[in-house]
């Protein structure tokens, strides 16, 4: 899962647990990242009272919240967190509070955020002899195949494509039956992209 939407997110946890008030608040900003390069973590609070511990705290929080994200339950994937502000009381903010506020502002900031579900996107490379291409062509269209390249390799073509794994289950029998059982084809993960 992604984010589509930047937004700045603000959340505070204020509870008693095993008789002690605790208490943490912070402020966040989501950006989208673009694809395929992960989740980042940015620190941009100003506030002097913000200790390593309690930065940790908040990094590992947001971390965490990121393996389930808010479409279903899937990790959430190429998404900035800039931590913006803090909030903190003496003798009530500890590193746990800390922890717990900022998952709980990633989680809600994902789902303001017009979250979306992505899938793999496959390289595929599919060597057939050439009185079979169009044929061939055709199946990968109707599978929602990008063509990047067609190439000639001795007696076979190679017809190289970016295809939604989704697409990709059943391919071996349909590439049989196109291509009178002369066709071969090879794939390899690429990128998620939008479902």
């Amino acid at each position: 899962e992604t984010v589509t939407k930047g937004l700045v997110h603000e959340e505070a946890f204020d509870r008693e647990l095993a008789g002690q008030q605790h208490y943490a608040g912070v402020k966040i900003e989501l950006t989208p990242a673009p694809r395929g390069e992960g989740n980042r973590f940015v620190d941009h609070c100003k506030n002097p009272e913000l200790i390593e511990e309690f930065l940790e705290a908040i990094k590992q929080g947001i971390f965490e919240a990121g393996t389930s994200g808010p479409v279903m339950g899937y990790p959430v994937i190429d998404v900035q967190t800039a931590l913006l502000d803090v909030r903190m009381k003496e003798n009530l903010s500890d590193a746990m509070a800390f922890k717990i506020a900022a998952g709980m502002a990633f989680r809600n900031a994902c789902s303001r955020a017009e979250p979306l579900l992505l899938e793999p996107i496959m390289d595929a490379e599919v060597l057939v002899p050439e009185e079979f291409v169009g044929e061939v062509i055709g199946d990968l269209n109707t599978r929602q195949a990008k063509i990047e390249r067609i190439e000639n390799k001795g007696p076979v073509q190679v017809v190289a494509v970016h295809i939604p794994l989704s697409r990709m289950f059943g391919y071996s029998t349909s590439l049989r039956s196109v291509s009178q059982g002369r066709g071969t084809f090879t794939m390899q993960f690429s990128h998620y992209d939008k479902a």
